[in-house]
C-alpha cells in the first residue's frame, strides 16, 4: 500500500517515472481483464491506455481510505469496458484481423511506444481542455476530422474567414498550454 501511495504522490507531482511505474505494475493485470470482458485485444489495449490516462489525470481524487489504488483501477477498467460494449452496440461491426492477437507488448520498445502514446493523447487533449468552445470545435473538424477550411464554415455556420481566425488563435492557445505543461518541441 505504501509503495502505491509513493506511486500516487509521483503521479500528482507529474514525474513521468511514475506512470511507466503504474503501467508495469498494473498494465498486464488491465489488460487481461479487459481482453476478457471485450474479447477484443486493440480494445482491451485501448481502454488500458483510458484506465492510466484517466489515473494520471484525476491521481489527486484518489483516496486510499475508500479502496486501494488496485481496486480504484480496476472499477474504472470495468466502467470503461462497459462504457465500450455501449459503444460497440451502436455501432456496426468491424470485420478485424483473424490472426492470433498480440499480447501485452513483448517488446521493450512495443511497451515505451504504448506508454509515450498514453502520454501524448494525455497531454493533447489536456491541452484542448483549455481552448474555449469555438476554437476546440474548429481544432477538431480542420486537425482530426481532415476537414477543409470551407467544409468546417459550412458545419459551424460561420464564415471561411473566421474558421482561419480561429485556427490561429486556437493554435497560440494550444502553444501557450503546451508551455504550461511543460512540453518541448520534441515531445509530440
Amino acid at each position: 500500500m505504501t509503495d502505491d501511495l509513493a506511486l500516487i504522490a509521483d503521479l500528482r507531482a507529474g514525474r513521468p517515472a511514475a506512470a511507466r511505474a503504474l503501467y508495469d505494475a498494473y498494465g498486464p493485470g488491465l489488460y487481461a481483464f479487459a481482453r476478457r470482458r471485450t474479447g477484443d485485444p486493440q480494445l482491451a489495449r485501448e481502454i488500458v491506455q483510458d484506465v492510466m490516462v484517466s489515473v494520471w489525470r484525476s491521481a489527486g481524487r484518489f483516496d486510499p481510505e475508500i479502496a486501494t489504488l488496485r481496486t480504484w483501477m480496476f472499477q474504472i477498467a470495468r466502467n470503461a469496458t462497459i462504457d465500450a460494449g455501449r459503444r460497440q452496440s451502436r455501432r456496426p461491426r468491424l470485420v478485424r484481423d483473424e490472426r492470433p492477437p498480440d499480447e501485452l507488448p513483448a517488446t521493450q520498445g512495443d511497451h515505451d511506444a504504448d506508454i509515450e502514446s498514453m502520454f501524448r493523447r494525455w497531454l493533447v487533449g489536456t491541452a484542448l481542455d483549455r481552448l474555449g468552445a469555438d476554437h476546440r470545435a474548429v481544432i477538431e473538424l480542420v486537425y482530426f476530422r481532415h476537414r477543409k477550411v470551407a467544409e468546417a464554415a459550412e458545419e459551424l455556420g460561420v464564415a471561411e474567414g473566421t474558421v482561419k481566425s480561429r485556427c490561429f488563435y486556437a493554435m497560440q492557445a494550444l502553444r501557450s498550454a503546451f508551455d504550461e505543461l511543460g512540453v518541448i518541441d520534441g515531445d509530440l
